[in-house]
C-alpha cells in the first residue's frame, strides 16, 4: 500500500481455495463410466491417478483408466451399485507436494445403503420361583423404631446408673461429714461404740 497527499494506490490479492481433481459418475455407452478431471494448478506431467471401486465386502477393485482429450481419466465401473473413489498425486505448480483422495461416488440411481433398523427385544418377563406360578413370600421389613430402640434403652439404662450412683455416694459423704472425727474413729475400731459415744456427746451437752 502506498500514500501520499494526492493518491492512495493498493494492491490486494485474492485467493481462492478449490480442489486438486473433481471425480463424478457419467451414464457411457455400454456401462457407467467415472471421471476423473485434474484441475490446471497440478502438473500433468508428474500427476499420478488412480480410480477403483470398493466392493460389500471392503475389497479395492482397481479400474483401468484412459486419458481423454480434454486431460481428464476416464474409467467403466465394473458395478454401478460399488462406490467409485480416485487417488490424485503429485506436484502443484507451486511446488508443493499433492496427494488428494475424492470420494466416494455413486452412479445414477445408487448410493449407500441405509442402515438396517436394529429391533430392540422386549425385557424377559420375572420368572416366579414356585411351579404354581405364586410369587414367593417375602419377609416383612423391619419397623423403623426398631433400629434404635436397642441402643436408646441401653444409652438411658445406663444414665440411670450413673445417676443412682452418684446420688449413692453423696449420701454416704453427707452422713459421714456431719459425725465427728473421733466419733468416725471409735466406731470404726469397737462395733457399737460409735453410738453409745453419741449418746454421751448429747447429754453432756445438755
Amino acid at each position: 500500500r502506498a500514500e501520499s497527499n494526492t493518491f492512495v494506490r493498493e494492491k490486494r490479492f485474492v485467493y481462492s481455495v478449490t480442489a486438486p481433481a473433481s471425480l463424478s459418475v457419467a451414464a457411457g455407452e455400454e456401462a457407467p463410466t467415472a471421471r476423473l478431471a485434474v484441475d490446471a494448478a497440478v502438473l500433468p506431467e508428474v500427476a499420478r491417478s488412480e480410480i477403483w471401486q470398493q466392493d460389500p465386502q471392503g475389497e479395492r477393485l482397481v479400474l483401468p483408466a484412459a486419458a481423454t482429450a480434454d486431460g481428464a481419466w476416464s474409467a467403466p465401473l465394473a458395478d454401478p451399485a460399488w462406490p467409485v473413489w480416485a487417488l490424485v498425486e503429485g506436484r502443484t505448480r507451486a511446488g508443493n507436494l499433492l496427494g488428494s483422495t475424492r470420494g466416494p461416488v455413486y452412479g445414477a440411481g445408487a448410493g449407500p445403503r441405509p442402515l438396517a433398523a436394529v429391533e430392540i427385544p422386549p425385557e424377559p418377563a420375572l420368572v416366579a420361583s414356585s411351579v404354581s406360578g405364586e410369587p414367593a413370600p417375602q419377609s416383612p421389613a423391619p419397623p423403623a423404631a426398631a433400629a434404635w430402640l436397642m441402643p436408646a434403652a441401653l444409652f438411658g439404662g445406663f444414665n440411670l446408673l450413673l445417676i443412682l450412683g452418684g446420688g449413692a455416694i453423696w449420701w454416704l459423704l453427707r452422713r459421714r461429714r456431719g459425725t465427728p472425727g473421733y466419733l468416725l474413729l471409735i466406731s470404726d475400731e469397737v462395733p457399737g461404740a460409735g453410738d453409745r459415744a453419741a449418746e454421751n456427746a448429747r447429754e453432756e451437752a445438755a
